[in-house]
């Protein structure tokens, strides 16, 4: 019973538990991935802000160096390294052989070609940014030495080429901070998680406790009610049986005893009247007589010894089967009782399995000692049909009836619960209706060996 209650409630939690888990994870991950989103996005709409500044503060040199102007070109580099903002915004300017023009915070790049640079994943760093400027202005992600630290971190920079120039110019914002901010949410997740669990650990905990002291509060209950009600069947079985060996006793000391005494002193006087005979010659007529009844007494015992043997088990039983056995108990019933007992019976009895048959005949023998003992009735039906499938037997009377339910409940109430346990023991069914007007017994049994038998028998062919 504890893993009956306890097994499915863990089960249930945990595919509880692993389902909040997934669905945390989950809205964790569209949360981070959203949250990335709008704080990329701002990133990018400043630097392509920056940058549309950058390009306003150079058109005028610009269009100069377009026409050639050497000292407009100067001034383009200049104008955009002195265009700073913040600790690590900057600009630069690279002609697109990857030649750096302009680099205020990494001067030493100044001249020298770089498009084979690589950052610390691998990716060509100033290629990849002159190819995003050439294509009409766009974004590149990569690692770069942030100038306030001296440390990689990741970058994104926007890009943008000067037609007629050969040039391309950007600038950038590091986003560490991106990373810092989703760490902290997936932190604090995984807390949610970690508390989640721990909550429903202390709710599992609880929970089986309860479930234990439940169980075994009803566990304890219903063995002491099973104590209780085996100990009165066995008080109950051992009273029965005390008053069956009283009640044999009385009848073989009533009757069988008292026919073979008599029966005795008949044979002893017999025997002296036939030594008198022989001395003195007397007739032996009564002699006779002494013997005849003797023979009359053994006869008698023979009758009380069948009468007895068949209270106990019927010899029809075995030999003629259910039918006729219930045939003969109703005979004697009838004979000794002022109750009318009357049998309809239908089927073939033969087709019952030993076990069956002995349980309706003592069930049988049950229900019509209590009716003769309780139930002050006139007439009494029992019906009794067999077929292959199970067998139907009622037994219906016309008496004062009795409380059923206040009758399984004590003392009383072992007849019933012994006839419910042996038609139970076949996976059969009892019912007990009772008023006023009378008890109705209603049973029913499968026949399961007959079942069996059919199976095998279809088998076989």
């Amino acid at each position: 019973m504890m893993l009956l209650g306890t097994i499915p409630l863990i089960i249930v939690i945990m595919l509880i538990s692993l389902m909040f888990i997934l669905q945390t994870r989950s809205l964790a991950a569209n949360e981070i991935k959203l949250i990335e989103q709008t704080l990329l996005g701002e990133k990018k709409a400043t630097i392509k802000s920056h940058t549309t500044l950058a390009l306003a503060a150079i058109e005028p040199d610009y269009q100069k160096a377009l026409d050639g102007d050497i000292d407009a070109k100067h001034n383009i580099a200049k104008t955009l390294s002195q265009m700073q903002y913040g600790d690590n915004g900057y600009f630069y300017l690279y002609h697109i052989d990857g030649t750096s023009i302009a680099h205020v915070k990494q001067p030493f790049r100044i001249g020298k070609n770089w498009m084979s640079l690589q950052d610390i994943e691998g990716n060509f760093v100033i290629r990849d940014l002159i190819k995003a400027g050439q294509d009409g202005g766009g974004f590149t992600q990569y690692f770069w030495e942030r100038p306030s630290t001296g440390e990689q971190a990741p970058k994104i920079s926007y890009n943008v080429e000067l037609k007629g120039l050969d040039w391309v110019f950007g600038t950038g914002l590091y986003v560490d901070d991106l990373n810092e901010k989703t760490a902290v949410i997936r932190a604090n997740v995984q807390q949610s998680i970690e508390n989640s669990l721990l909550l429903t650990t202390f709710a599992t905990i609880i929970s089986v406790v309860i479930i234990y002291i439940f169980t075994f509060t009803l566990n304890t209950r219903e063995l002491t009610r099973a104590d209780k009600r085996l100990l009165e069947l066995n008080e109950r079985i051992l009273t029965t049986q005390e008053e069956e060996r009283s009640r044999v006793s009385k009848e073989l000391h009533d009757g069988v005893s008292q026919l073979i005494t008599a029966t005795r002193f008949d044979i002893e006087h017999a025997r002296k009247r036939l030594s008198m005979s022989q001395e003195n010659h007397i007739n032996i007529q009564s002699l006779d007589e002494s013997l005849n009844s003797a023979l009359d007494k053994l006869k008698g015992v023979g009758g009380e010894i069948r009468r007895i043997s068949h209270d106990l088990r019927p010899r029809d039983l075995d030999e003629l089967g259910l039918f006729a056995a219930i045939e003969a108990s109703l005979v004697e019933l009838n004979r000794r009782s002022t109750i009318v007992f009357d049998f309809e019976f239908s089927g073939q009895a033969s087709v019952l399995s030993t076990p069956i048959t002995n349980t309706l005949f003592r069930v049988f023998q049950e229900a019509t000692t209590n009716i003769e003992k309780h139930a002050k009735a006139h007439y009494v039906l029992i019906e009794l049909q067999v077929n292959d499938k199970s067998a139907h037997m009622k037994l219906s009377d016309d008496g004062v009836g009795f409380d059923v339910i206040s009758a399984q409940n004590n003392q009383a109430g072992i007849g019933i619960y012994n006839m419910r346990q042996r038609i139970e023991s076949h996976d059969g069914q009892m019912e007990i209706g009772s008023s006023g007007n009378g008890t109705i017994l209603d049973i029913l049994i499968p026949n399961v060996t007959a079942k069996k038998a059919k199976k095998i028998r279809t088998e076989t062919a």
